[in-house]
């Protein structure tokens, strides 16, 4: 029987994330590589929606709370996410 522990049960499947990931911006293709995986930053984005606790106190392994945050804000002003109808 397959065990998933209790901090991460509600992190998305590799199947939600082969849904969602060609729906996000491409990586930019020069620069510094990233330190910290998208697929984290979008957990932690979405435990701190679904457990309305504070930015800072979100959990270490989604990464750096702030980076969460700057993030979410890029893809808003983006309009990642926003539906043509």
């Amino acid at each position: 029987m397959l065990t998933v522990s209790a901090a991460a049960r509600h992190d998305l499947r590799h199947a939600q994330w082969a849904l969602l990931e060609p729906l996000l911006p491409p990586t930019a293709p020069c620069g510094r590589p990233r330190r910290w995986p998208i697929r984290g930053l979008v957990d932690g984005v979405r435990h701190r929606a679904r457990a309305g606790c504070p930015r800072r106190d979100a959990a270490l392994r989604y990464g750096p709370w702030w980076r969460g945050c700057a993030r979410l804000a890029g893809w808003q002003l983006l309009g990642v996410g926003a539906r043509d109808e």
